[in-house]
Order: structure tokens, then C-alpha cells, then sequence
């Protein structure tokens, strides 16, 4: 140990002796330019001397450098390995817009010019950098739709109000004061409250009252302008009802119509009296001209009910089952309010009204087929 401690001792003073003239001289570090001493002596360089410090720093950059140098490297090789990647998926893409159009300008789609793609298409890049550099300017356009539809609606209520302040009646051309009672008639327009009994007529399809001198007469019939471009007036038209009316009868209640095509034909029935709108004679059916399209087909269907269970005693028996194949007519093309509003008024009374009610209740009792099959077998409701 003696031995170990001199031999140490020896080094020492020699190393002393060799940097005692930098310390002697004054020397300075050649990076930070700090006087060398001999506790803060690092090295000595080719044209002087490092501190400690200085010393340390040069020591440790090399390590600092080759980490990004293996970090680079690791990402080349990354790199190289996604290519092969990158090319199939762009093969894949090209092979999947050949063909493809841009949905604004038309051009063809490639993989160069790809912009975006929507739910109708694609688009281009041109076309696509245009939609994103002027969103501002679409938002402007539809504020300004937003306000001319407001302006257009302002204008609308303006115009009802004036139209409301300047009502004047149709049959005096006298002013209709605000807050007064008023009517319009079927070609909607305004007539007054002492002017309504001058109206006599009234639309035999909606029910408005019709002005004087006005309207379409069909025989002994009167139908507004507005419901004179949906009657049946033409031999073409009634065969069309006709078979839409045979039709439902066969397939939805399985009745077969007796009737032929060649005996159904328009007649003037008013000798008939009481609003009849159509008869069957126990030969042919014939009805009154001018109806509308479904008035003309509940007739038909009325009618067909009556020529399949021929002529019965019990008429109240005989006409609920009629009015009840047209009032399921109407429940299949979703029109019952139309069956309601427009049925004649001898309907709503007597043995019509009643007749029907009777069968919508042995309906509940025994389904529509069981009502069928019991019409088919029986004159008479069930006795209580």
C-alpha cells in the first residue's frame, strides 16, 4: 500500500510539474476564454487549453449527435418500408375513380386532381379549394334567401290585410264593413250578410252557395266552377267509374256485379223526386249526370249492391247494405269524411241512415266476411 500511495504521490507531482508553466504563464481557455487554473485545468488542445467545463461539453456532443443520426436512420427505414404500402393504396384508389366525374365541373377524377369526396360524388381539387376559400359567401347567399322569403311573406300578409279592409260583396258591389258577417260562395268570393238569401243555389258537390247566374247546370243539377272540372259528364269517364267500381266489389267484398257495362248510362231521374241520384230498375242503372268522380263511383256502388240482391221487402235491410259497400269503398281510398259530408240529404234519415247503422253493427258482431255470408243466405236482420 506504501508502494501504491508514492507511485501515486510520484504522478501527481509530475503532472504538476508539467502544467505549472500554463498556471505560471496565465493561460486561458480557448472556448470561454476563463484563466486555467490548476483545479479547473480540463485539457490541453492543439493550439491551447480547455476548462473543465468547456472540456465536458465537447465530451458529451458527439453523443448528443449520433442520437438524431440513429432517430434519421430509423425513420428512413420506416419510410422505405411504407412504400410498397402507399403504392398499392394508391392503385387501389386510381383503379376506384376510373370513371369517375367531378359533380361540378365534369372534369375526370384522378389520383392527382382528387379533391373530396360527397355524398352524391366526388369532387375535384379546383372545385373543392373554390367551396372551401368562399364559405363566407354561401352563408350570405342563404341569409339573403331567408330574407327575401320573409319579405315575400310580409308582402302576402299585407296584401290579406288590405285585401280584408277593401272586401266588397259580389252580388250588391257594395263595401263590407269590418266586423260584419260575411260568406264567400263556391268561386270564393265575399258576399254579404243581407245578400246570401239572393244565392238560391248551392253546389250540389261542396255545398257552397253559388251566385246568381252562375255555376254549371247539369240537368236538374248546378255545380260550381271550381267542381265542374272534376264531374263525370262523358260516356269514356263513366265506364272508367264503372270498372272501378266492379272492381272493389269483386275484390275486396267478393261480389260479383250483374250489371254489364252496356247498361249503365246517364239519365235525367229529377221525375224521381226526393234528390234521387241514381236508380236501379231492375234492368239497368241509371243516374243523374254532373256528379263528381267519387259521388258518381258510391252511386255506382249503391246501385251494384242493390242489382246483386235484387229487390227485397225490407228496404231498410236492402239500402243499409247498399250504403254500407259505399261507405267501405271509402274507407279503403281513406275518403270517409267525403263519404260523410257528401251523402244526399234523404241519406241522413229514414231507413239509409238507419239501415246502415244496423250492418256497421253486425259487422262488429261478426267481421266483414260473416256479414257477407250472412247477406247472402238472409232477407231480414237478425231478430233480437
Amino acid at each position: 500500500m506504501q508502494k501504491k500511495h508514492i507511485l501515486i504521490f510520484i504522478l501527481s507531482f509530475f503532472f504538476f510539474l508539467q502544467t505549472l508553466p500554463v498556471f505560471a504563464q496565465g493561460a486561458q481557455c480557448d472556448s470561454c476564454g476563463t484563466s486555467i487554473t490548476y483545479s479547473n485545468f480540463g485539457s490541453k488542445t492543439k493550439t491551447g487549453y480547455l476548462c473543465k467545463n468547456c472540456y465536458r461539453q465537447q465530451q458529451e456532443q458527439p453523443q448528443q449527435q449520433e442520437q438524431p443520426k440513429q432517430k434519421q436512420t430509423q425513420s428512413q427505414q420506416q419510410k422505405q418500408q411504407q412504400i410498397p404500402q402507399l403504392q398499392q393504396q394508391q392503385t387501389q384508389k386510381q383503379q376506384q375513380m376510373q370513371g369517375r366525374q367531378c359533380d361540378n365541373c365534369g372534369t375526370s377524377i384522378t389520383y392527382s386532381n382528387f379533391g373530396s369526396k360527397t355524398k352524391t360524388g366526388y369532387l375535384c381539387k379546383n372545385c373543392y379549394h373554390k367551396q372551401q376559400e368562399h364559405p363566407q359567401q354561401q352563408k350570405q347567399t342563404q341569409n339573403q334567401q331567408v330574407q327575401t322569403q320573409k319579405q315575400a311573406q310580409q308582402k302576402q300578409r299585407t296584401k290579406k290585410q288590405e285585401d280584408r279592409k277593401q272586401r266588397i260583396c259580389a252580388v250588391c258591389n257594395n263595401s263590407i264593413e269590418a266586423g260584419t258577417k260575411y260568406y264567400f260562395s263556391a268561386d270564393r268570393q265575399p258576399i254579404c250578410f243581407n245578400c246570401l238569401d239572393k244565392c238560391k243555389d248551392s253546389c250540389r258537390t261542396c255545398g257552397l252557395p253559388i251566385l246568381p247566374n252562375g255555376g254549371v247546370r247539369t240537368g236538374s243539377w248546378i255545380v260550381c266552377t271550381p267542381c265542374s272540372k272534376d264531374i263525370i259528364v262523358t260516356d269514356s269517364q263513366l265506364k272508367e267509374c264503372y270498372a272501378e267500381a266492379c272492381k272493389f266489389m269483386n275484390e275486396h267484398l267478393g261480389l260479383n256485379v250483374p250489371v254489364p257495362v252496356e247498361n249503365v248510362y246517364f239519365s235525367d231521374i229529377s221525375e224521381m223526386g226526393d234528390g234521387h241520384d241514381g236508380n236501379f230498375d231492375g234492368y239497368a242503372i241509371r243516374f243523374q249526370k254532373g256528379m263528381s268522380k267519387l259521388d258518381t263511383i258510391r252511386v255506382l256502388i249503391h246501385e251494384s249492391a242493390h242489382a246483386w240482391m235484387r229487390q227485397l221487402e225490407n228496404r231498410m235491410y236492402s239500402e243499409g247494405f247498399a250504403e254500407w259497400c259505399s261507405y267501405k269503398y271509402f274507407m279503403h281510398i281513406g275518403e270517409i269524411q267525403y263519404f260523410n259530408n257528401h251523402r244526399p240529404p234523404r241519406h241522413e234519415n229514414n231507413y239509409y241512415s238507419a239501415g246502415l247503422r244496423k250492418m256497421l253493427e253486425l259487422e262488429k258482431k261478426m267481421t266483414q266476411k260473416g256479414l257477407l255470408e250472412y247477406v247472402k243466405t238472409h232477407n231480414d236482420f237478425p231478430k233480437e
